[in-house]
């Protein structure tokens, strides 16, 4: 992380992300479970990629999700399929309760 947004990060936790999901390493999960923390607000800059590897890593560890859609975005024509994306998603989890689409 950049120093100049590293500062701005307290009192929040940062982790580092390697690849495209946020659950991939397992220290995040591990510090959710810790806090007792049973949804996860996502954003982020690759909507058709990042944001929906972290949405599945979320589904997958059993986290109710909200998609800040205010806060995501992509490059290119991958912003047009942003709702496909959204509806995709929503449509994998449902009739799991927690899936919100946020604006």
């Amino acid at each position: 992380m950049l120093p100049e947004l590293a500062r701005l990060t307290p009192p929040a936790r940062a982790f580092d992300k390697p690849i495209y999901s946020a659950f991939a390493s397992p220290s995040l999960p591990a510090h959710l479970r810790e806090w007792s923390i049973d949804t996860v607000v996502l954003s982020g800059s690759e909507t058709d990629i990042c944001v929906l590897s972290s949405a599945l890593g979320a589904v997958d560890h059993k986290y109710k999700l909200v998609i800040a859609i205010d806060a995501v975005g992509a490059g290119s024509v991958c912003l047009n399929s942003f709702w496909a994306v959204v509806k995709w998603i929503s449509a994998l989890v449902m009739p799991q309760p927690g899936l919100a689409a946020v604006h």
